[in-house]
């Protein structure tokens, strides 16, 4: 991720790794939910015009190219979510 950050416009990445087995079974079993993912990654930008910029640049094309051939080595795409958020302060 950190090779093609500057091609996609992306000023930020973090991984979070699922913890807290016993916990997380508590929480299953008392909401019916299921089974939680191995963990979360998350990809920031500045603005919507840094992400656009970013992912339509020739460069930011053949990034993303390399990011999915990299993926597609350790993610089970068909057990995977990819979706886009903006952050809204509660508290």
């Amino acid at each position: 991720m950190r090779s093609v950050s500057e091609a996609i416009g992306a000023c930020r990445y973090t991984q979070s790794h699922t913890v807290l087995p016993e916990l997380n079974a508590l929480m299953l079993e008392s909401r019916g939910l299921q089974v939680p993912y191995d963990g979360i990654t998350e990809v920031w930008w500045e603005s919507q015009a840094a992400l656009d910029k970013g992912m339509s640049s020739s460069a930011g094309i053949e990034a993303q190219r390399k990011l999915i051939e990299d993926e597609s080595r350790f993610i089970d795409f068909s057990q995977s979510r990819v979706f886009m958020t903006e952050e809204h302060a509660i508290f």
